[in-house]
């Protein structure tokens, strides 16, 4: 909720001095403010919802823009029925979710958003595995709609891996995207 207020109060600023700039009549400042509130009493609910899971740990604060990147993890053997249950204790798949699985892949598809979770090869005494997302629909500020649940989804994954070995290694680097624009 700090965020709200803080993402409130610049929105405040702005609307004031630019009423005094603009020379505006105490009624404006009225109906600009009141509007300010609306809008604030309108975004309470998501900012509290992304604040409980915050304390929660079922999502971790990140880069605006972890859904371009693509994530591989290396740890020791590790079969996929106790990945799948390790995922499972740290709550997926959450409402909405949908999680197919087949021979080392799994893939998850959400309201906006697909993601893929692949293995591969690893040695004798290591596994490999690649997370991504494969696509999604952005507002169009080109932010995703459906952030908290792609985040959501991706702690649950880092979790269940960390659980079945805490000493396995993330490497995370930009992914190969692709953008389609749309006229409107």
């Amino acid at each position: 909720m700090k965020r709200l207020f803080i993402v409130m109060a610049v929105l405040g600023a702005i609307i004031i001095v630019t009423c005094l700039v603009a020379g505006a009549s105490p009624m404006m400042y009225f109906i600009f403010i009141g509007m300010l509130v609306v809008i604030g009493i309108f975004l309470a609910p998501l900012f509290k919802q992304a604040d409980e899971m915050l304390a929660s740990g079922k999502i971790i604060n990140r880069d605006a823009n972890f859904m371009e990147n693509v994530q591989r993890f290396n740890l020791s053997k590790v079969s996929q029925e106790n990945l799948i249950a390790a995922m499972k204790k740290e709550g997926l798949p959450f409402a909405g979710l949908e999680w197919k699985t087949g021979d080392g892949v799994m893939g998850f598809k959400y309201a906006d958003w697909t993601a893929k979770l692949i293995k591969l090869d690893g040695d004798d005494n290591s596994d490999r595995y690649e997370f991504g997302f494969l696509n999604w629909q952005t507002n169009k500020y080109g932010g995703s709609v459906t952030f908290t649940q792609m985040n959501q989804l991706l702690t649950a994954i880092e979790k269940a891996f960390i659980k079945l070995d805490p000493n396995t290694k993330v490497q995370t680097e930009r992914g190969k995207i692709k953008t389609k624009s749309s006229f409107f």
